[in-house]
C-alpha cells in the first residue's frame, strides 16, 4: 500500500470524529465535502533530492463526486485538474505560480526572480504541474471551505492535529512549508522551542525535518517579487543555519 492509500484510509478511518470536530453530522446528499491530500506524484517526489510539504489551512475545489453519495475533495490532483481550464486571470493561478516560485529557491537556491520570470515552468501550465508533481501538501482542516478559513474553524481542526502530524511522518518531507499560520500551537505540538530568523519568520526542527513559517502563498496583497524575495531570504538563512 502506498503512502497515499494510507493516508486515505486514516482520513476515512477518523471522519466521524473530524465532523464532530466541526459540529457537522453525515448526510446521505453528500452536503459535507471530504478533503483527501498528500504526496502530488509519489513516483516523483520519493526521488526528489530535497523533499517539501506545504501545510494549508483547507481546501475549496474541485469538488468531486464518488458514485456513492459522498463528494471529496482530492488535494494531491487538485493543483492539475484546476489547471487544466485555467488562465491567468483565475483566483488560483497566481497561489500555484508562487508555491512553483518557492520549489525552484529550494531546489534550484541560486535562481534569482528574473530566472523565475524567464523560466516556461512559471506561465506555462504544464510546466507548473512538473514543479508540482515534486511536492506534497496538507491541509489542516479535513473538511472543505470556501475560499478562507478563519480561525475558529481552524481551531476545530486543530483538535484532530495528530492526525495530520501522522501525515507529515508518513510523507517524511525535509522541509515543511507551514503556511497556515499559528506556529506557535504547531511547535508546541512537538514540544519544539521555535527560533526567529533575521526576517522575523520563525521556524523549529524535529526528526530531521524543518518546519519554517510562511506567508500563505495566495496572500495576494503581496507582489510575486516580493513573495519570492520574501521566501528566498528565509530558506537561504535557514539553510545557512543548518550547515
Amino acid at each position: 500500500m502506498g503512502i497515499n492509500e494510507i493516508i486515505k484510509q486514516k482520513i476515512d478511518d477518523n471522519w466521524g470524529s473530524i465532523l464532530c470536530a466541526h459540529g457537522k453530522k453525515q448526510t446521505s446528499d453528500g452536503e459535507i465535502v471530504k478533503v483527501y491530500d498528500g504526496i502530488v506524484d509519489e513516483s516523483v517526489y520519493l526521488k526528489q533530492k530535497t523533499k517539501i510539504l506545504f501545510l494549508l489551512k483547507d481546501g475549496n475545489n474541485p469538488i468531486l463526486h464518488d458514485g456513492n453519495g459522498c463528494t471529496y475533495l482530492d488535494l494531491r490532483n487538485t493543483a492539475y485538474s484546476s489547471m487544466a481550464t485555467d488562465t491567468k486571470m483565475s483566483r488560483m493561478y497566481p497561489m500555484w505560480r508562487v508555491m512553483c516560485m518557492w520549489i525552484r529557491i529550494i531546489e534550484e537556491p541560486n535562481c534569482t526572480f528574473n530566472d523565475c520570470l524567464n523560466s516556461k515552468n512559471m506561465f506555462d501550465v504544464d510546466g507548473m504541474r512538473i514543479l508540482l508533481s515534486h511536492i506534497a501538501t496538507v491541509n489542516v482542516k479535513k473538511t472543505a471551505g470556501a475560499g478562507s478559513c478563519p480561525d475558529n474553524l481552524l481551531n476545530e481542526a486543530f483538535s484532530y492535529f495528530p492526525l495530520i502530524k501522522h501525515e507529515i511522518e508518513l510523507i517524511n518531507p525535509d522541509y515543511v512549508i507551514v503556511c497556515c499560520g499559528h506556529m506557535d500551537f504547531i511547535s508546541e505540538q512537538y514540544g519544539c522551542e521555535l527560533k526567529t530568523l533575521s526576517n522575523g519568520k520563525r521556524y523549529f526542527r524535529y526528526g530531521g525535518k524543518n518546519f519554517v513559517e510562511m506567508i500563505h502563498p495566495g496572500a495576494f496583497y503581496m507582489s510575486y517579487k516580493n513573495r519570492f524575495q520574501l521566501f528566498a531570504e528565509t530558506y537561504q538563512e535557514l539553510v545557512l543555519g543548518n550547515m
